[in-house]
């Protein structure tokens, strides 16, 4: 049985009859119940044709075709007679699944007062049937930073098409967790991936509700042109491109891809949290691909539908990776001296085949330990005689920590514009120092930046600049001198950071190397 068929069979209260006929609106804080919006408009409102539409796109489509445990899907967003087809073949992995949440990640088209939040309310109804939020998900959300607001999605359908697919397919018993973005900015969206990770438990799905390229004049996007075959074609080699760097769990890529383009993709900023989200050993399908412009017959207009689904061998026993809502977002897992030893070992064996112009090694003999494998920003300092050699690395946790010490430790011997190569004379007399970083926090007042403690990134419009905790250390300044060199790191006059407009931002990290002159 359905939660679909369970739930339309157990009207116990009023206020669960006002939820299901769908009479109630939601209002701030009271945990009310938001009324379908989208009803006989993107799908059928009546709840007996609504069931039967589902359950024939559902029918229709192709069966699972890869073993493992399905933990996400990408599903699109437009109207069923659109895109219900392309949605039911990601939804027809999850029938017969149990969960017990289902955190749906939507956009909001109308804007909305965050640049993320989760929707307050005590529930969603669709056409003869309501499916309850959890509010003790919605709790801790809030509790980790994610803003919890009632009533301003209450017009947004991107959430609301895809419960009639959920509540047919997925067994009773699951609570929804509705977030909403209007940003895709990639740091706002890796912070609320830090506070959605605090409510993943291992039953649970997360779902990206999107919708592909938007291409013609109404949407204010053409980039190429021709007759219908070819515009048809570049635009299957556009989304071929985004769902290469989704499926592959490259939101570095997605987002430079985004940015190259001007790609049409709803709700990118769903898709960046869902890529920092998902663990290392999650793979990725795509189950289904269409275009309404093969639908209408012309390619004047057209908006592209993916069904993209990720699993997990059905024999894994991890699934998500998880926060405590109590932890400190500038908190990162500390790392054990034998994990130090490996990433020093990464380094030392990668420092070798750069100098050599070699490809760096897999190190497949090694044990990655599910911290080696979370994403990381690193750096790679090499000293030689006590000065630096070379130093770079990724201020944001865009891949796991052994693969980003790796690669800064090819781009510190090869690609710091400072210096030459790293030549194989050098090696044996070159000291390597890492430095794991933790997320990054913004902060508003100045003196809460430790000396010693703090790294430090200021930025204004496209200057950044970024020092380490370590460097004032070794220089010897106070708070105010590492601000004011910060600002010079980045191109800025020293006392920006006192100035309106510039953001500043600080992470720790955990710094560690060898002895001067080797491995050790």
């Amino acid at each position: 049985m359905t939660m679909w068929r369970k739930i339309t069979t157990t009207l116990a209260t009023a206020s669960l009859l006002a939820l299901f006929l769908g009479l109630a609106c939601s209002t701030a804080g009271d945990g009310g119940v938001r009324a379908a919006a989208a009803a006989g408009r993107f799908y059928p409102g009546a709840p007996a044709t609504l069931r039967s539409t589902v359950d024939s796109l559902l029918e229709k489509a192709p069966a699972p075709g890869a073993d493992g445990r399905p933990i996400a899907l990408v599903a699109p967003h437009a109207g069923y007679v659109y895109s219900g087809a392309t949605a039911a073949a990601a939804y027809k992995w999850l029938e017969g699944r149990s969960a017990e949440r289902v955190v749906v990640l939507g956009i909001s088209h109308y804007g909305g007062p965050e640049p993320v939040w989760v929707d307050d309310v005590g529930a969603y109804s669709v056409p003869g049937a309501g499916v309850p939020v959890d509010r003790e998900a919605v709790a801790a959300l809030s509790k980790a930073g994610l803003p919890a607001i009632s009533g301003a999605a209450d017009r947004e359908h991107s959430i609301e098409v895809q419960l009639p697919f959920l509540l047919e397919t997925l067994e009773p018993g699951w609570k929804l967790v509705p977030v909403l973005f209007t940003t895709d900015r990639p740091e706002e969206c890796r912070r609320a991936a830090r506070c959605i990770r605090t409510v993943l438990a291992r039953e649970t799905i997360v779902c990206v509700s999107t919708d592909f390229t938007h291409y013609g004049q109404a949407y204010g996007y053409t980039p190429f042109s021709g007759d219908d075959a070819e515009i048809k074609r570049r635009i299957r080699e556009l989304d071929e491109r985004a769902f290469e760097h989704i499926l592959a769990g490259d939101g570095e890529g997605f987002a430079k891809f985004l940015s190259e383009t001007g790609a049409t993709i709803c709700a990118r900023g769903a898709v960046m949290a869902l890529l920092e989200l998902l663990p290392p050993e999650a793979r990725g399908h795509k189950v289904a691909y269409a275009t309404s412009g093969e639908m209408t017959g012309s390619f004047k207009m057209s908006v592209s539908y993916g069904a993209l689904l990720f699993t997990l061998p059905d024999d894994s026993g991890q699934v998500w990776e998880t926060q405590n809502p109590g932890e400190n977002p500038m908190s990162a897992g500390s790392l054990t001296e034998q994990e130090k030893q490996t990433l020093l070992h990464i380094a030392r064996g990668t420092l070798e085949a750069a100098a050599k112009d070699q490809r760096p090694p897999e190190f497949d003999d090694l044990e990655m330990t599910g911290t080696l494998k979370e994403k990381r920003g690193a750096f790679v300092t090499l000293k030689k005689d006590g000065r630096l050699r070379g130093c770079i690395g990724y201020v944001e946790p865009i891949k796991p920590l052994w693969v980003a010490v790796r690669e800064n430790t090819v781009n510190a011997a090869a690609r710091d514009p400072r210096f030459s190569p790293v030549t194989p004379a050098e090696v044996d007399s070159i000291s390597i120092e890492i430095s794991a970083m933790s997320p990054l926090q913004e902060v508003s007042d100045p003196e809460t930046i430790e000396v010693g403690k703090h790294g430090i990134i200021i930025s204004r419009g496209p200057a950044r600049g970024l020092l380490l905790p370590q460097v004032a250390t070794e220089q010897g300044w106070d708070r105010e001198e590492f601000l004011c060199h910060t600002c010079r790191k980045a191109g800025l006059p020293q006392n920006a950071w006192r100035e309106e407009g510039t953001e500043i931002e600080v992470f720790t990290a955990e710094v560690f190397g060898e002895e001067e002159g080797g491995e050790g």
